[in-house]
């Protein structure tokens, strides 16, 4: 009995320092999504719903949204600066949306950071290319509740009429994730 107990309990530290050393940072745990959101009820979007219309804001707090891409696939990186794993993936970002910047897809950062002073200075050094945007609401957003996203840095695709393609699409430091968008229809 106790040595079952043992290896439940060794199992389970495994699985934990598994789950680190996977290169993703939490966010928050699953059972608080809900409340987080304002008690509203989550239902996980899936591939092929449309994407809901968030809005965020860019760098100088104008309201923006992933509609004005439509016609477009859209590449979401979903990160924030105190993210070790997130800052590491943005070289990977930046050179795939260079190789297919001429091509029908939008690469997009868009932070969870909930001091937005903190983010703008980052931006503003970092000089990225690609659009970057932020959740008003920080970590409490409903995007992180709709997509079940409890570590970051995430990635999304969706497609040229915003539905989703994958919720939870490759990294770009992945070799396979440039072939995948290469291979999108209609790209």
């Amino acid at each position: 009995m106790k040595g079952n107990v043992l290896i439940k309990v060794i199992f389970s530290v495994a699985l934990m320092v598994m789950g680190m050393m996977a290169g993703a940072t939490p966010v928050g745990q699953r059972d608080t999504m809900a409340r987080k959101t304002d008690g509203r009820e989550v239902v996980l979007l899936k591939k092929g719903d449309m994407m809901p219309n968030y809005v965020f804001k860019d760098v100088n707090g104008k309201r923006v949204s992933l509609k004005s891409f439509r016609g477009k696939y859209v590449y979401i990186d979903i990160w924030a600066t105190w993210c070790g794993s997130c800052v590491e993936q943005t070289p990977y970002f930046e050179e795939l949306e260079d190789k297919l910047h001429n091509k029908k897809i939008v690469f997009v950062s868009i932070s969870v950071d909930k001091h937005r002073e903190a983010w703008v200075r980052k931006v503003k050094a970092e000089k990225s290319r690609v659009p970057q945007w932020i959740c008003p609401e920080g970590e409490d957003t409903p995007l992180l509740a709709d997509f079940g996203v409890v570590a970051i840095p995430r990635f999304i695709l969706l497609d040229k009429k915003g539905r989703i393609v994958d919720g939870d699409f490759g990294m770009p430091a992945w070799a396979r994730t440039e072939m995948d968008l290469r291979g999108l229809e209609g790209i």
